[in-house]
C-alpha cells in the first residue's frame, strides 16, 4: 500500500521494501543501525533516545489540540527552523525528512 503510493508519487523512482519492528535490528539499535546504512530510512522513537535526541523532547510535552496534523507541522518548523535545535541534530547521522501529506 505504502510501496506503491511512493511509486506512484516518484514516478516510479522510488520504491520502498517495509520491514516491521524488529526484522533488520532491535529497537535499541536503531539510531545506530540506520546511522550505519543497515536501513536507507528508517522511524526512530525518540523516547527510547532521550540523550542522542534531546531537541526532540519538545514534541513530547502533553499538549493536546483539535488537529493532530496542526502539531505534527508545528514540531516539524521547529525541528528545522529553530538554530539551537538544528546544531543539536547537526552531529547526528540522520537527517529529517518532510513528513508525508495526508490524503484529502
Amino acid at each position: 500500500m505504502v510501496d506503491g503510493r511512493i511509486g506512484e508519487l516518484s514516478g516510479g523512482d522510488m520504491k520502498l521494501d517495509v520491514q516491521w519492528g524488529g526484522a533488520l535490528f532491535k529497537a535499541s539499535a536503531s539510531v545506530q543501525s540506520i546511522g550505519d546504512g543497515v536501513a536507507d530510512a528508517g522511524s526512530i522513537i525518540s523516547a527510547y533516545f532521550q540523550k542522542e535526541m534531546a531537541a526532540y523532547s519538545l514534541a513530547d510535552l502533553p499538549l493536546g489540540g483539535p488537529n493532530p496534523w496542526v502539531g505534527l507541522r508545528a514540531t516539524d518548523h521547529l525541528m528545522r527552523t529553530v538554530p539551537e535545535i538544528t546544531e543539536n541534530l547537526a552531529p547526528r547521522t540522520w537527517s529529517i525528512s518532510a513528513p508525508l501529506q495526508p490524503r484529502m
